[in-house]
């Protein structure tokens, strides 16, 4: 299974440990780097999900015991 199998119109990720580091990165996800301290620090709700939206993408962030994942996926 791939991503976009997942997530419809999935164009890379970042995936990150318990202390936010990075384990991986693909796709479009390798550009946003820099996301990780804005990754970090935003506020999920109750089931671990939160969406950040830039004019460019909308970054959807889960986290789920101690990994969090951030899935970019384009805005149109």
């Amino acid at each position: 299974m791939i991503l976009t199998d997942i997530i419809p119109k999935a164009a890379g990720m970042l995936v990150l440990d318990e202390n936010y580091n990075l384990i991986e990165a693909s796709g479009v996800g390798q550009q946003h780097l820099a996301d990780i301290p804005v990754i970090r620090q935003t506020e999920l709700d109750g089931e671990g999900f939160a969406v950040l939206e830039s004019s460019e993408n909308r970054v959807i962030i889960y986290r789920q015991d101690k990994a969090t994942m951030a899935v970019y996926t384009s805005r149109d």
